[in-house]
């Protein structure tokens, strides 16, 4: 039986403990905002350099991995495209986009991603897709294969999590998947 477990952190997403961090990039917000903004920052334009020169462009389907390190706890970065940000709003490239960071994640072995969304997604609104997307991504892998992702400023998204955690678990178990949920220190415990 495969494994989401889902981590919430107090803290920002700067703060957060995990090995990789999955910024979702829309491809027409330009500077990024939101998480992926404050990740970028700390990065000292990084993830910008990168759009800029075009490498990255946010489009649907496309996952960059960069490295991070200091000043984030995470030693890398997997950008992943959404599209434009008025489709984001429809759910459908929400939900691609997290089944292809989950795939990524597995295929990393990353043993904790910390979600970090653009200021174009509403975590409130749109938790049901990210979750779907998660559970999606992990029907591909391996039997066994477990994905933990953290999300950082837990208590804006607790609720919304349940809510949609309520309409995502049952499906899930159909296929094999078991979903835990716990809180996270800023030691990782």
């Amino acid at each position: 039986m495969s494994r989401l477990q889902l981590s919430l952190f107090p803290g920002g997403v700067t703060e957060a403990p995990a090995d990789t961090i999955v910024a979702l990039v829309p491809a027409d917000e330009r500077p990024l905002r939101g998480d992926a903004g404050r990740v970028d920052w700390r990065l000292c334009g990084r993830i910008s350099g990168q759009l800029s020169s075009g490498f990255v462009s946010g489009a649907p389907g496309e996952a960059v991995l960069i490295p991070a390190g200091p000043p984030l706890h995470a030693h890398r970065v997997l950008l992943v495209g959404v599209g434009r940000s008025a489709r984001l709003e429809q759910g459908r490239p929400l939900l691609r986009a997290m089944r292809a960071a989950a795939e990524k994640l597995v295929a990393l072995q990353s043993p904790a991603g910390l979600l970090a969304w653009p200021g174009g997604v509403d975590f409130a609104a749109d938790a049901t897709c990210l979750l779907r997307g998660m559970v999606h991504g992990l029907q591909t892998a391996p039997e066994d294969a477990v994905l933990h992702v953290i999300l950082p400023s837990a208590e804006a998204c607790e609720k919304p999590l349940l809510a949609a955690l309520s309409e995502v678990v049952p499906a899930a178990h159909g296929w094999g998947i078991e979903v835990d949920v716990n809180w996270v220190d800023a030691a990782g415990v």
